[in-house]
């Protein structure tokens, strides 16, 4: 699955202190919380999650080409939340969904969804986002920083043209940092793919399967 998630975490955890220390606040919160938790769900309710998607597009008019349709966006949420809810009956009920936000950060009515023209940022519109130092793309930290809402309050999906090295996507654990969100490219965000629901996993902290398991010679812990 051509999924960065781990080349980029990793690279995050060792060079970016900030990341670092907020990934590591996180996970003694949880730790903690999970500690006093009674009962076998750790969740009481469904709880919804308010996301905003920003498509970075090349200019193109709304529908074509990386500047999706709303109606596509659309789409590829609704997927996401049968593939969280197990309306498809490959998985479990994670009592998670996800909405498109209604009010940005200034309490404003929104669609959840805004649209940048990326195509004057350095190295985008030549060969898309920068995979730390891969290739001469577009800096994620600037792209995220420029265009993202408040971590605390939405969950950031950013849909791009391209991403060097031919990745799918990616997604950060959950840290509250500029970089905190999931990057994925135009073709896959839609219903069809599930890529977007392997990365929002990623996003909530989730491993991949193969990740400790040993060379695929233990059960991954």
């Amino acid at each position: 699955f051509d999924c960065a998630s781990d080349f980029v975490q990793n690279y995050a955890y060792r060079n970016d202190s900030i990341y670092r220390n907020k990934y590591l606040a996180f996970l003694s919160e949880f730790n903690e919380r999970r500690s006093h938790q009674s009962g076998s769900r750790f969740l009481a309710t469904t709880y919804t999650v308010p996301v905003v998607v920003h498509v970075i597009h090349l200019g193109e008019p709304i529908g074509t080409g990386s500047n999706i349709s709303d109606e596509q966006i659309i789409g590829a949420i609704d997927s996401l939340n049968k593939r969280f809810r197990n309306s498809i009956g490959s998985g479990v009920n994670t009592d998670i969904q996800f909405c498109l936000a209604n009010q940005d950060t200034l309490g404003n009515p929104t669609s959840g969804i805004t649209r940048t023209d990326g195509s004057a940022i350095f190295g985008y519109q030549a060969v898309g986002v920068d995979v730390y130092g891969t290739c001469n793309g577009a800096d994620e930290y600037a792209l995220k920083n420029m265009t993202g809402w408040d971590r605390s309050k939405y969950y950031n999906i950013w849909v791009v043209t391209r991403i060097c090295g031919g990745w799918g996507g990616w997604a950060y654990a959950p840290n509250g940092s500029v970089l905190d969100g999931t990057l994925i490219i135009y073709s896959r965000m839609s219903g069809a793919s599930p890529t977007l629901t392997h990365e929002l996993g990623h996003g909530f902290n989730l491993l991949h399967t193969f990740n400790g398991d040993g060379g695929n010679t233990s059960c991954p812990q």
